[in-house]
C-alpha cells in the first residue's frame, strides 16, 4: 500500500477530473487506493471491474473495501470468476481472458460518448488521433505539449528537435 499516490502525483489530478480505474479482481491496493485519494481531491472516479470475481475473493486491501466499495461510478465487465472461458485441456485452469477485451470496449465506448455529447454542445474536445496518419504525429505532438503535466506517460521534449537528441 501507498504506491497509488506516487503514481497518482504525476497527473495532476484536479478536482472536477474523471479518473477511470480499471482492476479485473478489484482487490488490490493500487486500484483500491487510486479511488480514495481520486476522492480526497474532487475527481470522480469509475471502476471498470467483474464483480462476479471480486465478490468471490479474498480482500487485500486494509481498508476492507473492494474497487467497487470504493468507487463513485462502477461498470461491470461481468467477466466470469477467474476471468478465463476455455478449458485447457489436461488442466484445471482455462485461458482466455475476457475481462481486457471487455475494459478495452468499455473505455473506447466512454471516449466516443463523450466526444459526441461534448460535441453537440458545440465543444471539440482534446483527442489524440493514429500516429499513422500524415497528420497525425503533428496533431498527437500539439495535445502532448499542451497536455504533458497531466500526461505523466508523455514526459517528453517540447519539439521534435529535442526528441532526435
Amino acid at each position: 500500500e501507498g504506491m497509488a499516490r506516487i503514481m497518482l502525483g504525476r497527473y495532476g489530478l484536479e478536482a472536477g477530473d474523471v479518473l477511470i480505474v480499471i482492476s479485473n479482481s478489484g482487490i488490490n491496493a493500487i486500484p483500491i487506493e487510486m479511488v480514495q485519494i481520486a476522492r480526497e481531491k474532487g475527481v470522480t472516479s469509475v471502476a471498470i471491474t467483474s464483480i462476479a470475481h471480486s465478490s468471490r475473493v479474498p480482500l487485500r486491501h486494509s481498508s476492507g473495501q473492494r474497487l467497487y466499495d470504493a468507487a463513485d461510478i462502477v461498470i461491470d465487465t461481468h467477466s466470469p470468476y477467474g476471468d478465463t472461458v476455455l478449458p485447457v485441456p489436461g488442466s484445471e485452469f482455462r485461458a482466455g481472458s475476457t475481462s481486457s477485451i471487455a475494459s478495452i470496449a468499455i473505455v473506447q465506448a466512454i471516449v466516443v460518448q463523450t466526444i459526441a455529447l461534448l460535441s453537440e454542445r458545440g465543444m471539440v474536445p482534446p483527442f489524440f488521433v493514429s500516429a499513422n496518419v500524415p497528420e497525425g504525429k503533428d496533431h498527437n505532438h500539439a495535445m502532448m505539449a499542451k497536455y504533458q503535466k497531466r500526461l505523466a506517460r508523455y514526459q517528453i521534449p517540447l519539439t521534435w528537435e529535442e526528441e532526435k537528441k
